[in-house]
Formats: structure tokens, C-alpha cells, sequence
């Protein structure tokens, strides 16, 4: 997208009206008209043209210097360095140009490997897309971790905690929905904590943050200089400088204080200066520069699937002496699956029950969940087709999604057999007591029954769990 579009865009409104309870969504057919009339949802960018990439290769310290070289070169009518400086030039702007092409080219294949999916409900059935498929209209499902890829309202579910610093500078996480900060969530937000559905009002450019992403665009338009660059260039600039100075002194003293400044000896002259400015410059170090960051992000692309968003990035990176990185998960597959065999339970339960009451803490719309995902599957294999019908015995009340703090999920249902059934899924030791570890603010907590038994009977099939690579 251009700038001029993005300067012209308005925000627009879509009022829609949901039925969550019949878990519809939209309709494919009504997504593709909207998506027909809002395009895709995804923020702008501002795109330069080829000729113009192509040009800026001619530009800068060491090409200025060539291109004066040239000048000289067909001033004083010597053709064949003139043709040689020229082709030096091009082949120097070919190769940039091919480089930077071939960059972006592996940063747009790397970036929609790396492009986020959402649950959503379309004809009545949940599935992923990718989040800039969505249109508005569509109910999305919202979980902790996840980052609000439009403008949503909170439709049900938990009240979640929303990270707005992005757009706020806010270093504290605020409630959505609340009487103070309303029920619309923006685009660019990371939920938090808490599972809840949301319906998008607003995609794209359209969004609050896509409003104003015009004048932050802009500066992805600057060429930027790596501190390798900056000081090779430094020193690049003092030689020139240097050379230029050497030039003068020697075309003045040729030409005035020797008597040879004539007619007929003045073109010898600049032949002269011009053989020390091309002597003096650098030719092959922006081919050289171009050519070993681009097989550098190369490199780093195939062997270890790394965005290089910039290429003097990697000149700045490997002047580093301390990188300071905070790993924020285990770094594993997501891939987990349940041993039916394993399934540890107290006397009171049998592996059945701890499948089902499982399944009902579990959500089916979140299929790229992986425990979620795991426990559905579980269920399923185990109960087959008749599973679907005694988990409908159970009508749900409530139910409040994951929280990094409370290390649990709860749903509440009733059956009419069973009366009111509260389900706790998640860190044993929390499940057991909702204080060990600190106390938390959590609206519901409890501790079990027999808690000091039936703790160190939990411990130690944990660790044996543990010990025997189940975990």
C-alpha cells in the first residue's frame, strides 16, 4: 500500500448484531462479501518502487565519488575509462539491487511462515485462519498469549487482562470488558490472561492503531546505516577528503606554479587527478558490504529459520559482546498425547471420569491448544460417539480461563443428577490448594479434602511422571 492510500484511507464502522449462543458466526459465503469490501486485514505498508530501489544504489559516499570520476573522464573525452567507471558503477548497483530483491524476497516467505492464527466460528464450526483472513463480523476466540490481530468486542467468557503498551505505554494490564475501559479491545493488545469471544468491529487500515500507522511507516522509509557501516565509511570519507586535497594541490602546481596549465597540457593534468580519485576509492568495498550481509541473512534464514528484517542489522549484531534473551516458554514440538493406560486417579474416580471431567474443562474451539487439544482427542478415542451425548448431560454455568498467576482453569456446570459440578484443571498443587505457593486474588478458591494425603500421594506420582519422560 502507499503512502498516498494510506493518507486517503477512512476508518469505517460495522455494526453487527451476534447470537453467540448458536454458535454460528458468520456464513462463508456473507466473510467473502465482506472481505470483498474491506480487503484483506492487515496494516499498510508504504512500497518503494523498482526504479526507485534501483537508483538509490547510485547514491551515497563512494558512488558520488565515481560518478565524478565519470564526469572528469568524459570532460577530458577518455572513453575507456569513462565506459570502465560506468560499468563499474552498474555492476556495483546490478548486484545491490539483486541482493536486497533476493532479502526481501526470503523476509516475505520467512514472515507468513511465522503469520499468526485465530480461532474462529464460520457456519457453525470453528476453525484456524490466518488473522488476516478476518473480516468483520466474525467471532473470534481469545486466550491468553494471543495478540488481538483487529478491533474486537468482548462478546462472553472471563474478564480478561489485556497488555496495552504497546499503544497506551501503560505497564499495567487493563480489564476488559470494565465499566472504565469499555468492552472494545484494540488491534495490536496482547491478551493477558483469561479466555473469552470477541466479535471484530474493525480490520486493517481501518483499525485505531491502522489509523495512525501511516506516520510510523514512514520511517521504515530511511536508509539505515549499521555501526560497521558508519565507521567504514568514516574512514572511507577522511581518504576521499584526503585524495580530494591531493588532487587540488597537484592540478595547481601542474598547471600554475610548472607553467603546463595550457590548452593543450590541461587535459594530461585532470588525467592525472583522475587516475589518483579512481586509485583512491574504494570501488569493490559496496559489493563487497552488499554481498556478505546478504549471504549472512541467507545463512541465517535457511539453517536457522531467522527473520532479517534489516541487513546492517547484522552488522550491529555481531559487534555485540553480551546479549541479554529471556526465554519465555519451553521450547518444544506442542505435540502431546495421553496415555490412557497412565492416567492416574484417586478412589474415588475412575480413569473414565477423569476423561470426561477433563474434556468438559477443556475447549474444543481451541484446536491449536495443545493440552486442550490432547484431552479432546483422549476423550474422544475413548468414549467414541457416545461421548458428545453424556458431556451434553452437563449444562455449563461459567467457566474462567487460564491465568499465568492462578496456574488453573475452572468450569462450572450443573447436572441433574449430579447437582453443581466445579471442575479444576491445571498446576496439581493449585488444583489441590489454590494458596500453595502464595495466595492469589482469584474469585474462587478452595482446598481439598484430606489435602496433606492426598498431596504427597500427587508429589510423588508427579516426580515419578516426571522421572518416566511424561512430562
Amino acid at each position: 500500500m502507499t503512502e498516498e492510500t494510506m493518507s486517503s484511507s477512512k476508518k469505517k464502522e460495522y455494526d453487527i448484531t451476534v447470537d453467540l449462543a448458536e454458535r454460528i458466526g458468520l456464513t462463508n459465503e456473507r466473510a467473502e462479501e465482506l472481505y470483498q469490501e474491506w480487503g484483506y486485514n492487515e496494516l499498510p505498508e508504504i512500497t518503494i518502487s523498482l526504479w526507485k530501489v534501483f537508483f538509490l544504489q547510485f547514491t551515497g559516499t563512494m558512488p558520488y565519488m565515481l560518478e565524478l570520476a565519470a564526469i572528469i573522464a568524459i570532460v577530458v573525452l577518455d572513453y575507456a575509462d569513462f565506459i570502465i567507471i560506468i560499468g563499474m558503477l552498474c555492476c556495483n548497483a546490478v548486484l545491490g539491487f539483486h541482493e536486497q530483491m533476493k532479502a526481501a524476497a526470503s523476509l516475505r516467505e520467512l514472515t507468513q511462515k511465522m503469520e499468526q492464527k485465530i480461532a474462529v466460528l464460520r457456519d457453525g464450526k470453528a476453525e484456524y485462519l490466518l488473522t488476516r483472513l478476518l473480516v468483520p463480523g466474525d467471532v473470534v476466540l481469545l486466550i491468553g498469549g494471543v495478540s488481538v490481530p483487529a478491533d474486537i468486542d468482548w462478546l462472553e467468557g472471563d474478564v480478561l487482562s489485556v497488555d496495552t503498551a504497546a499503544l497506551t505505554g501503560e505497564p499495567i494490564p487493563r480489564k476488559y470488558p470494565s465499566p472504565e475501559h469499555g468492552k472494545l479491545i484494540l488491534c495490536g493488545t496482547i491478551i493477558r490472561a483469561g479466555e473469552a469471544y470477541g466479535v471484530v468491529r474493525k480490520t486493517g487500515i481501518h483499525t485505531e492503531i491502522g489509523s495512525a500507522s501511516a506516520e510510523v511507516m514512514k520511517d521504515k522509509t530511511v536508509v539505515k546505516v549499521s555501526l560497521f557501516e558508519e565507521r567504514v565509511l568514516n574512514v572511507v570519507k577522511k581518504i576521499i577528503l584526503l585524495t580530494l586535497v591531493d588532487v587540488f594541490i597537484i592540478f595547481i602546481i601542474q598547471g600554475t606554479y610548472k607553467g603546463q596549465f595550457t590548452e593543450t597540457s590541461y587535459k594530461e593534468d585532470l588525467l592525472s587527478c583522475l587516475a589518483i580519485i579512481v586509485a583512491a576509492i574504494p570501488i569493490a568495498l559496496p559489493i563487497v558490504l552488499n554481498v556478505t550481509m546478504a549471504l549472512g541473512a541467507g545463512k541465517m534464514a535457511r539453517e536457522f529459520d531467522a527473520v532479517v528484517t534489516s541487513l546492517p542489522a547484522l552488522q550491529d549484531i555481531s559487534s555485540m559482546t553480551v546479549l541479554c534473551s529471556d526465554k519465555t516458554g519451553t521450547l518444544t514440538t506442542a505435540k502431546i498425547s495421553i496415555h490412557a493406560e497412565s492416567v492416574w486417579t484417586n478412589d474415588k474416580f475412575t480413569q473414565r471420569d477423569v476423561a470426561l471431567y477433563a474434556a468438559l474443562a477443556s475447549n474444543r474451539d481451541k484446536k491449536e491448544d495443545a493440552i486442550d487439544r490432547s484431552v479432546i482427542q483422549h476423550f474422544d478415542r475413548l468414549f467414541g460417539p457416545s461421548g458428545i451425548t453424556q458431556a451434553n448431560e452437563f449444562t455449563k454455568v461459567r467457566s474462567v480461563g487460564f491465568n499465568p498467576i492462578y496456574k488453573r482453569v475452572i468450569y462450572e456446570y450443573s447436572h441433574p443428577r449430579l447437582g453443581r459440578v466445579v471442575i479444576g484443571k491445571g498446576l496439581p498443587t493449585k488444583v489441590l490448594d489454590t494458596a500453595d505457593g502464595g495466595e492469589d486474588d482469584a474469585a474462587d478458591q478452595w482446598k481439598v479434602q484430606k489435602f496433606n494425603e492426598l498431596y504427597e500421594v500427587v508429589k510423588k506420582v508427579d516426580i515419578d511422571f516426571s522421572k518416566a519422560g511424561y512430562k
